[in-house]
């Protein structure tokens, strides 16, 4: 700032930057959409109240699974040799991620096919007789 601006400049500069709208999603410096969750989550609620902070927390929360998710599946992918992301790398990535596929057990993805965890699998052919 120069010494010839005077008092009144000084004030019009720093309204400007007040004016300024920042989103909620932005000052929590998250990537998912901070109102939308608390508007939603406001509708699921009899009365509507519900606590500002718990939007930009289920937000926060959602966006990290994402990440992670995104994560496991973009290393199947490589490992397969392949640059796109496809669901069935989603779907592997879970499986292969003991607290995912907790978490997420009885979860469908969509155009994945199927998963056959040979760990999990039992002996199908009846029970054994001992001669």
């Amino acid at each position: 700032m120069s010494s010839k601006e005077t008092h009144k400049e000084k004030e019009k500069g720093a309204l400007k930057n007040v004016n300024k709208s920042m989103t909620r999603s932005r000052r929590a410096n998250i990537t998912f959409p901070v109102s939308r969750i608390t508007r939603m989550l406001k509708a699921q609620r009899e009365g509507g109240r519900v606590n500002p902070a718990a939007g930009v927390f289920m937000a926060a929360v959602l966006e990290y699974l994402t990440a992670e998710i995104m994560d496991l599946a973009s290393e199947e992918a490589k490992s397969a040799g392949k640059k796109t992301v496809q669901p069935r790398h989603i779907l592997v990535g879970i499986r292969n991620d003991e607290e995912f596929n907790k978490f997420l057990y009885s979860a469908t993805i969509s155009e994945a096919g199927s998963y056959h965890n040979k760990e999990y699998e039992t002996d199908l052919s009846g029970p054994s007789q001992v001669i």
